[in-house]
């Protein structure tokens, strides 16, 4: 039994099965970053949640 040969095959046979789902990822993560604002609003609660953590 050639068990460095068995997990060369597992190994390979993974590779395959994960990469449409490394493909989906990547579109996904291309989606979100255009949903995303280049600079993030200030949402107008934030100052007293910071002032009430300051105290």
């Amino acid at each position: 039994m050639n068990t460095n040969n068995d997990s060369r095959v597992l190994v390979n046979y993974i590779e395959r099965e994960l990469q449409p789902l490394r493909e989906r990822i990547a579109q996904l993560e291309a989606q979100v970053a255009k949903l995303q604002p280049a600079e993030p609003k200030r949402l107008p609660w934030a100052g007293l949640l910071e002032r009430k953590a300051a105290q």
